[in-house]
């Protein structure tokens, strides 16, 4: 067993320092600096959400999303793509650069709450996700009023999804029959009860961020590290 866990780790290192010399560019992510990666280049990890408050700013989708990609790529050096702003504008540059992204990652990474179910840039890159066939990870955060209710958990999207939301969104269109019943086979991790840090973040190395950084390794291993 010791020597099979040394040659994963060998190959997760070699796969890593590939990766890093042949396929990424460091910088230049829409609205972040630091270690994401253009959408157009390999990237393994996307964090998608929506920017919402919820009882105060300390309570915000945005601080939980940039400090946990932080995180998840100290532990995981796995790269990834977060837009901070949380709610990009529209454009048909954008919706491609978009489409690009999810095709050409691995793992989406979903902070689920109402708002991010009638958002339109969030409603197609939940479409590109399905029609792509990519493994998610569903976080539950403040601001998603459903219940787990084992697989059917999902429903609540499909309850208050309301098409006039989105109808200004370029491809608002294809906004109807939303594959929800999609994310049945992906169990949520619910942050809405977690011990946030004063500055909104997730607490260092809780339950909840060690299960994603579980998940994502598993992926990893089971895609052959590739």
């Amino acid at each position: 067993h010791t020597h099979a866990k040394l040659r994963l780790q060998q190959q997760a290192l070699e796969c890593l320092n590939r990766l890093h010399s042949q396929h990424l560019r460091l910088g230049g992510a829409p609205r972040r600096q630091g270690h994401e990666y253009i959408l157009n280049t390999y990237t393994y990890c996307i964090l998608l959400y929506i920017h919402t408050c919820i009882q105060g700013q300390n309570n915000c989708t945005q601080k939980i999303a940039t400090k946990l990609c932080d995180r998840v790529f100290q532990a995981t050096e796995m790269p990834y793509w977060l837009d901070i702003e949380g709610g990009m504008g529209y454009g048909e540059e954008l919706v491609q650069e978009m489409r690009e992204g999810v095709k050409n990652c691995k793992i989406v990474i979903i902070m689920i709450s109402d708002n991010f179910c009638n958002s339109g840039n969030c409603l197609f890159e939940y479409i590109n996700i399905v029609q792509n066939h990519k493994y998610v990870i569903p976080l539950l955060v403040p601001g998603w009023q459903g219940q787990l209710d084992g697989t059917d958990w999902w429903r609540h999207a499909q309850e208050i999804f309301k098409p006039e939301l989105s109808a200004k969104h370029p491809k608002a269109a294809s906004f109807t029959n939303i594959p929800w019943d999609y994310l049945a086979e992906f169990k949520p991790i619910d942050l809405r009860g977690e011990d946030l840090q004063a500055d909104g973040s997730l607490q260092d190395d809780s339950a909840a961020e060690q299960e994603i950084i579980r998940r994502i390794m598993s992926r990893f291993f089971r895609d052959g590290g590739a």
